[in-house]
């Protein structure tokens, strides 16, 4: 595809769902060290969250120098699914829908 005058444009807000300590682990080590019925429920349901990271962690996403610059620092330490569903839609309304509407890219 020959679209590199599409400009780009990147943000953390639109990253997957932050899962606090589960960040980096995989289904069979979470389910040994927490439980098959705990992570079903973190996983799955929309207002619990999993237990959070602490900002000295190293999976902490605010500390990765790809972010080092940013103002709006406002890095989840850990998400369910409806606050990463605000997050995405909070983007989508501040910033790409009214772009669209004005003809941005």
């Amino acid at each position: 595809m020959d679209l590199m005058w599409i400009p780009i444009h990147k943000t953390w807000k639109l990253n997957e769902r932050h899962y606090g300590v589960l960040q980096g682990l995989n289904k069979e080590e979470t389910a040994r060290k927490y439980g098959d019925e705990r992570v079903t429920l973190w996983r799955r349901s929309t207002n619990v969250r999993p237990p959070a990271l602490t900002k000295d962690d190293e999976r902490y996403e605010a500390a990765h120098p790809k972010y080092r610059d940013l103002k709006d620092n406002k890095f989840p330490l850990t998400e369910n699914l409806e606050d990463t569903e605000k997050r995405v839609v909070s983007y989508w309304d501040e910033e790409i829908a009214p772009n669209l509407k004005d003809g941005k890219k």
